[in-house]
């Protein structure tokens, strides 16, 4: 998406439905050195400290978004950013009336 319809889209997607959504912001530099805070981490209680044992970056390496600009087809020139939309239920089917996708194709039109 274009950055002006992504900003409009993360908005209303998030304003409107119980998903979410957010930017992905491609880097240079190892996304696992230089990241942003984690949207999510899940942390094991050991004995008086806590010991993160995952996290979801919010960043993406400059190859692989330009491999995906590739496989969109997409000029190197036109200025477009990642969208990344999930569902918080677990289990929740993607393609029914209330899923992930009818989600995403209202807040498109």
């Amino acid at each position: 998406m274009t950055l002006e319809n992504a900003e409009k889209f993360v908005k209303r997607f998030n304003m409107t439905t119980d998903k979410v959504a957010y930017y992905v912001i491609p880097t240079d530099s190892d996304p696992l050195l230089s990241a942003p805070i984690p949207v999510t981490r899940t942390f094991l209680e050991e004995i008086d400290e806590y010991k993160m044992e995952t996290a979801l970056q919010i960043i993406l390496d400059y190859n692989s978004f330009r491999l995906m600009k590739k496989e969109a087809g997409l000029p190197k020139k036109i200025p477009v950013i990642e969208v990344f939309a999930f569902d918080p239920l677990w289990g929740r089917s993607a393609t029914t009336q209330n899923g992930l996708f009818t989600d995403i194709i209202k807040v498109l039109q």
